[in-house]
Parts: structure tokens; sequence; C-alpha cells
């Protein structure tokens, strides 16, 4: 399986399509689907101008995901995580301090 065929498979996973589900949202068949995630060759050239935006769209996904370094892209979620636990926890804490004064008052 090549790197498109998996992330096409694990796009298809995320948005829990079964292949022939996902097959029948494109108005594609099976075959089709099982094909472009399971052989070296993966997608035809026509097939990135057509189907991959496709599969993109019902997946609830951008075309770039299925190209981009995952990790990177992991990296950069989980710093994202991180930077709005902190604000959620300083949000929290001023809103305990403000009712802390209000309590004094």
């Amino acid at each position: 399986m090549d790197d498109l065929g998996k992330r096409i498979k694990a796009a298809r996973g995320y948005a829990s399509f079964s292949q022939a589900q996902l097959a029948a949202e494109l108005g594609s068949s099976q075959s089709t689907i099982q094909r472009i995630e399971t052989e070296a060759r993966g997608l035809k050239r026509y097939e990135h101008m057509t189907l991959l935006p496709a599969i993109a769209r019902v997946c609830q996904l951008p075309v770039a995901w299925f190209y981009a370094d995952l990790d990177r892209l992991e990296e950069i979620a989980m710093q994202d995580a991180r930077e709005a636990l902190e604000d959620a926890v300083s949000a929290v804490e001023d809103f305990a301090e403000d009712l802390d004064r209000k309590a004094d008052q």
C-alpha cells in the first residue's frame, strides 16, 4: 500500500465509512476505493484531480492532509492543544479571582 493509499484508508476510517459507504458517497465503486487504498500505483493521474478532492470533502479533510507531513501536523496540533489548555486554565484562574474580589466586597 502506498502512502497516499494509506492516507485515503485512514481518512475513510476517521469518517467511519466502509469502502462501500465511501464509494456510495462518491458515486464510485467499492472496487475503485479498494484499488486506490491497496495498489502501489494508487490513484491514476486523472483521479488526483477529481476523486481525491471528493474524498477530502466527504471525509471533511483538506486535500493537503493527504500530502502533508503527518508527524509535523500532529506536533502542531499538540502545540495548539497545549496553548488552548493554558488559555483555559488562565481564564478559570481569572474567573476565580473575580469571584474572590466580588465575595470580598
